[in-house]
């Protein structure tokens, strides 16, 4: 029988991801404990009262990014990068990436159906159904995102390249929950506790990618 034994960087990885899962983790409980207690209301009601001050103007750019964070645009890109991750023979990443995105679907709408948050009641521009916290755009956007920047990331050598792929992810994933915020479809803690349980689902997927990479490197190398 073929024994596998992590590498060094695999296991430096786990202490890592352990510690980064912890922390999106204890972030998710201490929002959804205060939502729990009704302490959310006038942090969310702050945030979204500022927001509204930039009426009608950012309407159609807060609708764009908001878009790329939806089912439909979030998908078609799944399409798109796991096709050519499978043309380019990395088939772990395409893997990785349907498994990430589908496991966050799933995650959020488990989450929705228990904590049953309503959606809120101020004006809304884009209209959506169901309950509101934690926000699907925002899980879906960090998972997703956050694994094509892990992965452009490793792939180049440059360090500018790499802040500036980090920093652009960082902004365009923040957009996009900032968009559904204004365009009054999620409160502000909606957003916040997407991207915590998210982050933690982006942790637990990048280590098993990382641990299947580990153990594919020893297979083609025996």
């Amino acid at each position: 029988m073929r024994t596998f034994s992590l590498s060094r960087s695999t296991k430096t990885y786990i202490l890592f991801s352990l510690v980064t899962f912890s922390f999106f983790i204890m972030m998710f409980w201490k929002i959804s404990n205060d939502l729990v207690k009704n302490k959310l209301y006038q942090f969310d009601s702050i945030i979204i009262n500022w927001l509204h001050t930039f009426y009608p103007f950012l309407n159609q750019p807060m609708k764009f990014f908001a878009f790329f964070g939806q089912s439909e645009g979030i998908f078609l890109l799944l399409f798109i990068f796991s096709t050519l991750f499978i043309w380019m023979q990395r088939r772990l990443e395409a893997f990785f990436l349907i498994i990430g995105l589908a496991g966050a679907q799933y995650l959020n709408l488990l989450l929705k159906s228990t904590l049953q948050r309503p959606r809120p009641d101020w004006d809304q521009i884009l209209i959506n159904s169901g309950f509101s916290y934690p926000s699907g755009h925002a899980m879906r956007s960090i998972v997703f995102y956050g694994m094509l920047c892990v992965l452009f990331v490793t792939a180049v050598k440059s360090n500018s390249a790499k802040a500036f792929i980090i920093l652009t992810t960082a902004v365009f994933v923040t957009l996009i929950g900032i968009g559904k915020v204004y365009l009054g479809a999620h409160w502000p803690s909606d957003i916040l506790g997407g991207y915590a349980v998210g982050g933690a689902w982006l942790t637990i997927c990048l280590l098993g990618l990382k641990i299947a990479k580990d153990m594919e490197n020893q297979i083609t190398h025996s």
